[in-house]
Formats: structure tokens, sequence, C-alpha cells
């Protein structure tokens, strides 16, 4: 597996939590009435659209079968196609994560980088 940063993985887990009110234990619960596992799929949609989290990772991370998350990804891919509600949660939670990827760019754009000097002299 690949080490994956922490703090995108993190930071996704945490705004799908807060999105939906929940937190990260009631996110990891395995209920399976359909609201708990719409949220549990849109975070593994959310985790593989934008990190380089494998399917094995994310099972990992949730605790499950890596076949699960599958089902559960194309499950969401499915909905997007036709469910308003998906259409709209999803891209409300994308717009969210593209601004904080802005802002991380911003942020090292702005940050002094030390200076090498060069030596022309020789």
């Amino acid at each position: 597996m690949k080490p994956i940063p922490k703090t995108m993985q993190a930071n996704i887990i945490d705004l799908v939590c807060e999105f939906f009110g929940v937190t990260p234990e009631e996110l990891d619960n395995k209920r399976m009435n359909t609201l708990s596992s719409y949220r549990r799929r849109i975070c593994w949609y959310l985790l593989k659209k934008n990190t380089a989290m494998s399917y094995e990772d994310i099972s990992c991370e949730f605790n499950t079968k890596h076949t699960t998350i599958v089902y559960g990804y194309k499950g969401i891919e499915d909905l997007l196609t036709y469910d308003r509600r998906t259409i709209d949660d999803i891209k409300d939670l994308q717009k969210i994560i593209d601004n904080f990827n802005i802002q991380k760019v911003e942020k090292l754009l702005q940050k002094e980088w030390p200076t090498q000097s060069i030596n022309t002299t020789r």
C-alpha cells in the first residue's frame, strides 16, 4: 500500500461528518439503514476520487471488505446519473474539497522558500 497523506483523508472524513451532522464513529458504524449506508458510501466515493487511496486502503480505514467499497462506490456513481439529492450532495462536498485544495496550494505559494546561492565564480 502507498503511504497516504492523513491530512486529506482525515479532512474528507471530517467534512462528510460535519456535512451530515454525524460523528466519525456514527459514520463508521455498520448500521444497515439507508441513511447511514448512504453517508458512508458518499465518504468512500469522495476518498476514492480525491486521494490516492485504493479500494483496499479505504476498506482498511472503515474495517470492511474492499468489495463492499467497490460496490458502494459504483452505487454512488449510478445515483449520480439520476438522483438529484446525490448530485447536489457530491457537488456541494466537492466544492469544499476543491476550495481546501486551492487554499493549500496558495499557502505553499506564499511560503518563503530558502534560496540557494549559486556560486558563479570559479
